[in-house]
């Protein structure tokens, strides 16, 4: 149809009914989604109170239970707080128990009774860790949601008793966000910056700098002493080098001299060797004859005695 209508569907998974009567009342819904959607029933009122900064966050924001939209904010009000602190933000939020699904049960008819198991259900969700927490949806345009989920094992946890106000509605304890445990870490480290001496750590950077340029401009002008200082070393190192050639150069003549079979102090040292053991042997024999003879000494060695002559016959026989 061009102009629009209205159309009828029954939703799935849903039981056929007999067909309406006269006059029967019906729900609209703006859209085929909305109609074709399971059934949220009753809606249940939560009051949420937030001490931070609610920026961010907008009527109709959603509500969501580990991750699953469960309801919409209603309202956001500002809460007369104690004197000398922040005012309290107070948060209206619809949400849809049966959007719980089987962690809450079979459901049944909204009646006085529905409304306290509703209480009893998440009475054993707070007694678990249950709480509210703001939570940025969009990092683009900050726009907060309201996140219903446990605390961390670490946390500490308090006994909350749950109670429903003469509306029906129930007040559900709130945890800080992510942004507001956020804030005083930042600030302080923020703090802790703030106390670091950056102006004396500046100051004695400039003053090492200072010190490493003096040294610097020190072997500037050192550098042509060195200079010079290394070409009298390499100077003395090639004299060294030319003596060190010298002493090997006499060495090699002293060992042709010493050792060679044909080198003349060899020959001249064999000579002297035999004059001396000539000499030991005739000092050798005058101290035998001193020995014999003592009186040698003084009377001196006597004459040789004359040698006689043999009778011929004497030879002859």
């Amino acid at each position: 149809m061009i102009a629009g209508g209205v159309a009828f569907e029954q939703a799935p998974d849903t039981p056929k009914s007999p067909p309406a009567e006269a006059n029967a009342a019906f729900t609209l819904f703006g859209d085929r989604r909305s109609a074709m959607a399971p059934p949220d029933g009753a809606a249940l009122s939560l009051r949420l109170v937030f001490s931070g900064s609610v920026r961010g966050l907008v009527i109709g924001a959603p509500v969501d239970f580990l991750g699953v939209e469960i309801g919409n904010v209603r309202s956001i009000a500002l809460q007369q707080g104690a004197p000398g602190q922040r005012f309290p933000v107070l948060v209206t939020a619809d949400i849809y128990p049966l959007r719980f699904g089987k962690l809450r049960g079979v459901p049944g008819t909204p009646t006085a009774s529905e409304s306290g198991s509703n209480l009893a259900f998440l009475q054993r969700l707070v007694d678990s860790g249950l709480r509210g927490q703001l939570r940025t949806g969009n990092l683009l345009t900050s726009q907060l949601y309201v996140a219903l989920d446990f605390m961390a094992a670490s946390a500490p946890k308090s006994k909350v008793v749950l109670l429903a106000d003469a509306e029906g509605g129930i007040a559900l304890p709130t945890m800080p966000g992510t942004l507001s445990e956020l804030q005083p870490q930042v600030a302080r480290i923020v703090e802790t910056l703030s106390k670091i001496p950056f102006v004396d750590i500046a100051a004695s950077v400039q003053t090492t700098l200072n010190q490493v340029n003096t040294a610097v401009a020190s072997i500037d002008r050192l550098a042509p002493d060195a200079q010079k200082a290394l070409v009298g070393v390499q100077t003395t190192l090639t004299e060294v080098q030319r003596t060190l050639g010298s002493a090997q150069a006499s060495m090699q003549r002293i060992d042709r001299n010493l050792l060679d079979d044909n080198a003349p102090i060899q020959r001249q040292v064999e000579l002297t060797l035999s004059e001396v053991q000539r000499a030991a042997q005739s000092l050798r024999v005058l101290t035998d004859y001193l020995q014999l003879h003592p009186e040698a000494v003084v009377r001196g060695k006597p004459a040789d005695a004359p040698v006689q002559a043999q009778p011929p016959e004497t030879r002859a026989r």
